[in-house]
């Protein structure tokens, strides 16, 4: 799986104009990690087995999504005991931010399928 740690890009901002902010319509980037953190707990509708899967605190991951939704305006999740049930906000960016990381993991693959090695 594909870490905002391993990439060494977590909370890295582009300036407005330039290669790193191509097709965007905001100049503000969201914090990958608290993107990555909301699709676990999406994924998963749990929080315990997001930081599980994350390998961080249940309480990072709380804060990534207090962060998150804070950032965006919008209540992305409900708690109802140890269960979370997304909002329609949430439920529709869960959707986006699965097919954007998958895209990720398949642009990172394909060019180690294209490398050639020569003895």
């Amino acid at each position: 799986m594909l870490t905002a740690s391993c990439c060494g890009i977590s909370g890295r901002r582009w300036p407005a104009s330039g290669v790193g902010n191509a097709g965007m319509t905001s100049d503000k980037r969201h914090n990958l990690r608290a993107l990555q953190a909301f699709e676990a707990v999406a994924r998963h509708s749990s929080i315990t087995k997001a930081a599980d899967e994350l390998g961080v605190t249940q309480s990072a991951v709380s804060h990534q999504l207090r962060k998150l939704s804070d950032d965006i305006g919008e209540r992305l999740v409900v708690k109802s005991g140890r269960q979370v049930i997304l909002t329609e906000a949430g439920r529709r960016l869960g959707i986006a931010l699965q097919a954007a990381f998958l895209q990720i993991d398949r642009s990172v693959i394909r060019p180690r399928r294209e490398v050639q090695v020569e003895c």
